[in-house]
């Protein structure tokens, strides 16, 4: 079983070379693996973790 520790909606902007920064909060105890789930096209310039 696959724990969804949080998610997060990414609004789409006109411009493929115009990005927007979003966060959302995680709240997991102990260790995990992460997996990033796209439900549509998305261009990812980085993904980033901190406490």
């Amino acid at each position: 079983m696959v724990a969804v520790l949080g998610t997060l909606i990414v609004p789409g902007t006109a411009d493929k070379y115009r990005y927007t920064d979003v966060s959302a909060p995680l709240l997991p105890a102990g260790n995990h693996d992460v997996y990033l789930v796209f439900d549509g096209p998305l261009d990812l310039h980085s993904f980033r973790l901190t406490r």
